[in-house]
């Protein structure tokens, strides 16, 4: 009888997690396992995609998630600081609604795929479900360091083992025998070293024989992409031939409420919230080409 295993995961785009987490699942040997994932939040772009490969899904928009790392955080110094105390409050009731459903449709293990996913963690201890929990972010080290305290801790308490993608990330978590990195897979009929490049150079319409840096991660503000800005300003100085590229999660483009726009920009102008996404563009404009 395969083991059932319910694979938990946060929408929140097409990313390197669900990515990562497709290639594992498509690796399982189904004679001893049996995958389903469990898609909490507003579905996207990365359901499609799962449903596309025939691996089976459901779910669920009621089961919050409560972010603290360096590339996901909440803060006071945001345009919305009060979703410190909202989401909070959604913890506990989100948690019940996750270890109802595991006692309403039984499984073996449960495979956390982010440590934003508290509520997960805390219904699969509560319906007495083992947890493998995948870390794939650093925790942020916040203020006070009393939220990190307190994910650390609930990681844990609720988890038989906990997977880090890299030893950057293990660092943070609370060390001890259950704490194993693993790199992720690469898949290399998709990341082939030996492709030359030129068909994607010739989708850009670039030349084959101008140097060519690209940064991966789209425009997310812990892996500084204005920083990548300003130094290629500063090498186009001296090598204009060169072109550089960010690949990934594109700008997300302005509200279109007028309202929205303008109240984002006056306390954007006051320098307390920051907008990454904009400082890139801004930049990108100050130095043409610096981004192809």
């Amino acid at each position: 009888m395969p083991k059932r295993i319910l694979y938990v995961h946060a929408c929140a785009g097409l990313g390197g997690a669900p990515l990562s987490l497709l290639y594992l699942i498509e690796q399982l040997d189904r004679n001893r396992y049996e995958p389903e994932v469990l898609f909490v939040g507003r579905a996207g772009e990365e359901v499609d995609l799962y449903r596309r490969r025939k691996v089976a899904l459901r779910v669920l928009p009621d089961i919050t998630t409560y972010p603290h790392a360096r590339n996901a955080y909440l803060s006071l110094r945001s345009l919305r600081p009060w979703e410190i105390a909202t989401r909070a409050l959604q913890v506990l009731p989100s948690a019940r609604r996750m270890r109802d459903e595991l006692w309403a449709r039984p499984v073996d293990l449960v495979h956390i795929n982010t440590s934003a996913l508290l509520p997960a963690g805390l219904g699969a201890l509560w319906a007495g479900v083992p947890v493998v929990w995948h870390v794939r972010e650093p925790l942020h080290p916040g203020t006070l360091g009393v939220r990190r305290w307190l994910v650390r801790r609930c990681i844990d308490r609720c988890s038989r083992a906990v997977i880090a993608i890299s030893r950057f990330d293990a660092a943070p978590l609370i060390q001890g025998p259950k704490v194993h990195v693993v790199y992720n897979f690469v898949d290399f009929n998709r990341f082939d070293r030996r492709l030359d490049g030129n068909r994607f150079r010739a989708s850009l319409d670039l030349p084959s024989d101008r140097p060519l840096v690209v940064m991966l991660g789209g425009l997310i503000a812990s892996k500084g992409p204005d920083v990548f800005v300003q130094a290629a300003s500063l090498v186009r100085q001296r090598r204009p031939d060169i072109v550089f590229l960010i690949a990934g999660l594109p700008p997300r483009g302005d509200s279109p409420s007028r309202i929205r726009r303008t109240v984002r920009r006056l306390v954007e102008a006051t320098g307390f919230v920051s907008n990454v996404e904009r400082r890139v563009v801004t930049l990108e404009t100050r130095f043409p080409f610096a981004l192809g």
